[in-house]
Order: structure tokens, then C-alpha cells, then sequence
């Protein structure tokens, strides 16, 4: 998050704060997704996403559960996931378009002032 900040010019506190704002979610629950919820290898995801052990202090393989945990968990449902959503969804604020295998969900936010 510091090397992230820097670059952006803000100090780390101002971005982990706006990242929870815009995501609802830290930067390291973020950063777990694809290594929960995936069988891409730890080391290809960190490499992708520019993380290097000096950095983080961990090996990547360190944040994935492990198998025991992992292994109850099939792959992203995300036909389920699309149909949940698109049945809930609120006039004026969320659409579901496109078909089965290829839809893009929207949601329209208000960003306070």
C-alpha cells in the first residue's frame, strides 16, 4: 500500500481510506479474491499485480487458504451470480444486459460531496 501511495502521491492512510469508501473492502480482502476463489498459481497472480516478497514480506502462496479450506469451494458461479442479481435488480439504478456467458452488470452510484 506504501509503494501504491507514494506513486500516487498521498500517503498510505489516504488511500487504504478511499479504497474501503469506493469497495467496501481493504486492500489485503481485496487482494485475496483471486487467491480464494481461483486455482490460478499464487506466484502468476502476485507477478500479474506487480507484488514482489520484498514488498509484501510474504510469499504469495502464503496468503492462499490452505487446501482443506479452499477445496469445499467450486468455481465462480457467475450465471448464478448474474441471475441473482438481474432478479433484484432496481429500475433506474442496476441493469443486467447482454446473454448468458456474456453479461455486464451496471449499477449507478451517487458519489457524496
Amino acid at each position: 500500500m506504501a509503494g501504491l501511495a507514494a506513486r500516487l502521491g498521498y500517503r498510505a492512510r489516504q488511500v487504504r481510506r478511499q479504497l474501503n469508501a469506493e469497495v467496501g473492502a481493504g486492500a489485503i480482502a481485496v487482494a485475496r479474491i483471486p487467491l480464494e476463489t481461483t486455482d490460478i498459481q499464487a506466484a502468476e497472480i502476485a507477478f500479474a499485480a506487480g507484488l514482489c516478497a520484498a514488498v509484501q514480506r510474504h510469499r504469495p502462496a502464503d496468503l492462499r487458504p490452505p487446501p482443506a479450506v479452499r477445496g469445499g469451494r467450486g468455481p465462480y458461479a457467475a450465471s448464478e451470480v448474474f441471475d441473482y442479481l438481474g432478479n433484484r435488480a432496481i429500475d433506474g439504478i442496476e441493469r443486467l444486459t447482454g446473454e448468458r456467458g456474456a453479461r455486464i452488470y451496471r449499477r449507478t452510484l451517487r458519489r457524496g460531496q
